[in-house]
């Protein structure tokens, strides 16, 4: 399990790797458990760092997010060497909610990053508070990934989201998850705002 000692420690040697051995720099985005630990939101573990996106800058000098489903090859080479040199599970660093980049983030997510350089050729935004609110709820309700929706749920709650950022939450998730508005209402539910839930 990564701490947060640990999440810093591996970044920081993967930026020193890059830089030397010549590869480019990167801009990775980060989500989930190992965001909301480096940020102080949530006291706790996790298994992996989620990239959610690459952060570039367009030819009219505007930052934007791309969200591929693989790791640029020098960037997983390097995190490979990380993994071996620090004993992490291969895939420490991985893509795997890339996909919600294309299906659209919250309304402002850019602005409210939270970015700190780690060394010379990495760079790492964390998302922020209002926007892993956003994301829980909709992991939480889906049941995605490993702990399921017990460990998103556990998240929301230490998070204490307000009523209004439920709904706003809520009103981002129906754009691309309509299906889902039963179990968004349970979630809803479980966090103590019955009356929001009744009137979703």
């Amino acid at each position: 399990m990564l701490t947060k000692e640990t999440i810093e420690k591996s970044l920081f040697l993967l930026s020193a790797i890059l830089d030397r051995t010549g590869t480019q720099s990167y801009h990775i985005i980060v989500c989930g458990g190992s965001s909301l630990i480096v940020t102080g939101l949530v006291p706790r573990a996790t298994r992996d760092i989620d990239v959610i996106g690459l952060g570039h800058i367009n030819p009219e000098g505007i930052f934007f997010v791309e969200g591929p489903a693989h790791l640029p090859p020098g960037l997983k080479e390097t995190a490979e060497r990380v993994a071996r040199e620090l004993d992490l599970p291969e895939n420490w660093l991985n893509m795997g909610p890339a996909g919600q980049v294309s299906m659209g983030l919250p309304k402002g997510f850019i602005e409210r990053l939270i970015t700190r350089p780690y060394g010379r050729c990495l760079t790492v935004s964390f998302i922020s508070r209002l926007d892993q609110i956003h994301l829980k709820l909709i992991a939480a309700a889906d049941g995605t990934g490993i702990g399921g929706s017990e460990r998103h749920f556990n998240d929301l709650q230490t998070l204490r989201p307000t009523e209004q950022e439920l709904e706003m939450s809520v009103e981002w998730g129906l754009t691309w998850t309509v299906g889902m508005l039963p179990d968004i209402k349970k979630i809803i539910k479980g966090l103590g705002y019955d009356e929001l839930a009744a009137r979703l």
